[in-house]
């Protein structure tokens, strides 16, 4: 990134931080409020933009008492851009301040994800836009305060936490401008018709991923949603290969350096804990159970991502809490007592008791550990450590990257099976 051309602008941030809570005493106030001369200035670019929206209808006023029906035409014609969810209707070729609309990447509850090209740098950008509701703005507001910070705490962008280059409010809704990446390890999976990684690429990505997560940690800052959705690869480039055992053509990333985005669930380790964090197949049982939990939790989501790298499939792939919590037991045998004494225990003892002798507990992990090559062997044993249900025994980071699997030198074989 060319910093002379590009760089973050505080144009709609106030400097006054805000209170500690879900964001930390880091996070700042957005303003997004129509202000007496932000009114004005609404009018003027919604009168004078070519867009392709219903057209304006021009309000003169000459008093101070016309600005509140000012207000009102304004906010009636911005809400009239969104859809019935509150995203913003856009097509290519429209503009959003400085960047020009070039494509549509993805779309999640926080909003959709655009690609955009910087009308002075021109710079190929991915570009946010949060839904235009009170809760997306609050969602918004802590995460730019919070990338705000990583920029500060990694300014040359050495972790591989995604790069935020810049954000404004348009119309209602925020938006972020962040450095284009490739697929992300789902996306690439999926048209791969989730064909798995090989070994030497997993023991790339672990590594890098455990280093990443390890740094915020050490910034007392976890992401709690960790998932291959939210990891992506610098550049979506790939060749083709021929799988030996099958004789099957894949997808093979020709770089496999990664980014980690997606900071809109991460909070700081003092932050209040009562509210639901990770998505359900990497959810870690302290979650499900009601338990306390802290920073550890990401460490049960990156043992989940990398079986899912190594099979393509998805270790944990449950829609109910029981039918979660009886996976566990099958897959990784007892739990610790402790669980016994919570409520989605006591409430499922019977359901989990009949689903056990139906489906007897395959300690599946054990079934990989016993592959012949010692690198596959190595890195289930570096699984099974970071999905120990008691999260006081899970294995750290810090160890992690120092586990023997990390020291051998795989193979190019994946899994087969």
């Amino acid at each position: 990134m060319n910093s002379d051309k590009f760089s973050i602008r505080n144009r709609q941030l106030e400097t006054e931080p805000g209170p500690s809570g879900r964001f930390g005493p880091a996070s700042k106030k957005l303003c997004i409020s129509l202000t007496q001369a932000s009114i004005i200035e609404n009018k003027t670019k919604i009168t004078k933009r070519k867009a392709r929206y219903r057209k304006r209808v021009k309000i003169p006023f000459s008093s101070i008492n016309q600005l509140n029906q000012l207000q009102t035409e304004v906010q009636a014609q911005l809400l009239a851009q969104d859809d019935d969810d509150g995203h913003l209707n856009f097509d290519v070729g429209d503009t959003l301040e400085e960047y020009t609309l070039l494509g549509f990447i993805g779309r999640g509850t926080f909003g959709r994800v655009a690609k955009a090209r910087h009308t002075e740098s021109r710079q190929i950008v991915a570009l946010k836009i949060v839904k235009n509701e009170e809760d997306s703005r609050e969602g918004a507001k802590g995460e730019i305060g919070l990338l705000n910070k990583l920029k500060l705490i990694d300014p040359l962008g050495k972790n591989l936490w995604v790069e935020m280059l810049d954000f404004f409010v348009f119309e209602g809704h925020v938006c972020m401008a962040f450095e284009k990446l490739g697929d992300s390890l789902y996306s690439f999976m999926k048209e791969n018709n989730f064909k798995p990684f090989l070994l030497t690429q997993i023991k790339h990505i672990a590594y890098q991923l455990c280093s990443s997560v390890k740094a915020l940690h050490e910034n007392e800052i976890m992401h709690t949603d960790l998932k291959p959705e939210n990891i992506c690869f610098v550049t979506s480039d790939f060749t083709y290969g021929i799988r030996a055992t099958r004789q099957q053509t894949y997808r093979k990333p020709i770089c496999t350096n990664i980014r980690l985005i997606d900071f809109g669930s991460a909070i700081y380790f003092h932050d209040r804990r009562d509210i639901d964090v990770q998505t359900r197949t990497y959810r870690a049982p302290e979650v499900l159970c009601g338990l306390s939990w802290d920073q550890r939790i990401d460490i049960w989501s990156i043992g989940c991502i990398l079986f899912e790298l190594y099979t393509g499939k998805s270790l944990f792939p449950a829609e109910e809490d029981y039918e979660q919590y009886l996976l566990f037991h099958q897959v990784l045998g007892l739990f610790p007592r402790h669980y016994e004494e919570t409520r989605l225990y006591k409430m499922l003892k019977r359901e989990l008791d009949l689903g056990l002798k139906r489906k007897p507990r395959r300690k599946l992990l054990k079934k990989y550990m016993k592959l012949p090559a010692q690198n596959h062997q190595e890195f289930f044993n570096l699984i099974q450590r970071m999905l120990n249900p008691d999260p006081f025994s899970r294995i750290t980071l810090e160890a992690a990257l120092t586990h023997p699997f990390f020291r051998v030198t795989p193979d190019d074989e994946a899994f087969d099976g």
